[in-house]
């Protein structure tokens, strides 16, 4: 128990889970929604680390592996041609290579955390689905959501990829703006 509280608390940062009121209190590996990612990494790392996910390019997304301690990957998104880079979503990943137990295991964990901050907030478990980034199917995706009232989004999710895609099975902890959020709904990848 004394375990899962310390990464808890790392995983927010030390930021005050009891006063939280926002999802932009919180951060991933020192960074918050609102932020601009040039106070973290140099424009040159932004670019060289963007992804072309999206058909729309209202926004773009940046993954950046090993970033701090806790995460092996962060990623957001900021809105394209933002010379602030500001950033409008925020994840951080943490790999499960064929483990995807422990995932869940994990994923429950910190929504029952979450539940206790957010108590207004409930949870809810959209079930496992197929995710779109692999044609045969085979890979799924299991998400625990938290929308607040303002629009605004916490996912907590296992992403379980067949062994024939490219990518490791891993836990995501993620916070979207209401903008983002609306955003990648109408522009799936």
């Amino acid at each position: 128990m004394k375990k899962l509280i310390l990464i808890l608390i790392l995983t927010f940062n030390l930021q005050s889970l009891t006063k939280a009121d926002d999802i932009r209190d919180f951060q991933i590996e020192g960074m918050s929604i609102g932020d601009s990612a040039l106070d973290f990494f140099s424009k040159s790392k932004i670019i060289k680390n963007k992804n072309d996910y999206y058909k729309n390019k209202k926004f773009t997304d940046v993954e950046i592996d090993k970033v701090g301690e806790l995460y092996d990957t962060i990623s957001f998104n900021y809105k394209t041609g933002d010379n602030n880079y500001k950033i409008e979503s925020i994840s951080g990943a943490i790999f499960y290579k064929y483990n995807i137990k422990d995932c869940f295991k994990k994923r429950d964990e910190i929504v029952k955390e979450i539940s206790d901050v957010f108590e207004n907030t409930k949870p809810k478990d959209t079930g496992k689905i197929k995710h779109t980034g692999d044609k045969s199917g085979k890979s799924t995706l299991s998400n625990i959501e938290f929308n607040f009232k303002n629009g605004d989004l916490i996912m907590v999710s296992c992403y379980d990829w067949s062994k024939k895609m490219p990518y490791t099975d891993h836990l995501s902890i993620s916070f979207r703006t209401k903008k983002l959020k609306d955003f990648i709904n109408s522009n799936p990848y």
